[in-house]
């Protein structure tokens, strides 16, 4: 990871996003079953071994 990413990833930048992310959410209607989790190298069913899930505080 790079540095810039780890230092720009605060409680505040975290927090605003779940707040976001819950909005859009609850706009939308977007059931869970619809939700997928995507990054930059793939797309992730489930939960790896050696994964951490972020949830808002």
């Amino acid at each position: 990871i790079e540095a810039s990413r780890i230092n720009s990833a605060t409680k505040d930048v975290i927090s605003e996003f779940f707040s976001a992310y819950t909005r859009i959410i609850e706009r939308y209607n977007i059931k869970t079953n619809n939700q997928w989790n995507f990054n930059e190298h793939s797309i992730a069913l489930g939960c790896g071994i050696n994964g951490r899930v972020i949830t808002p505080v």
